[in-house]
């Protein structure tokens, strides 16, 4: 009985030493990747260099909003949507919310409304001042 106790013992410690040694490879391993990160600015097609709300879409967009508007980003090119027209006059988006479907709700300083997906219009049946 205490030799199989052993025989377990000495068994669990090689398998941990084991595991402990491939952990220690694989996380060097990793961590031998550079992140790479890439600071987008006006300079690149942002309407403002301040940014209150991201937030990624179904399609894999990313919606930026900023001090001076909302911004669509494909990964490559910016596309600015004017967001000034009544009944919610301003620029500044605070805020982002994916809803189910294709709407994105965007908070300003003046209000929230609803932005259709699908056709990048304000969707006026939806805002709320």
């Amino acid at each position: 009985m205490a030799v199989q106790l052993s025989v377990r013992h000495e068994l669990r410690k090689s398998i941990f030493l084991f595991l402990l040694i491939v952990t220690c490879f694989l996380d060097s391993y990793a961590q031998s990747f550079p992140l790479v990160f890439k600071h987008l600015t006006r300079e690149h097609g942002l309407p403002s260099n301040s940014i209150s709300s991201t937030i990624q879409d179904d399609d894999g967009f990313m919606w930026f909003g900023t001090t001076e508007g909302l911004s669509r980003f494909d990964g490559y090119t910016f596309i600015n949507f004017d967001i000034t027209n009544a009944p919610v006059r301003h620029s500044m988006v605070t805020c982002l919310e994916k809803e189910e479907g294709e709407r994105l709700i965007v908070g300003t300083s003046h209000g929230l409304f609803a932005f259709n997906l699908s056709t990048y219009r304000r969707s006026e049946e939806h805002t709320y001042t």
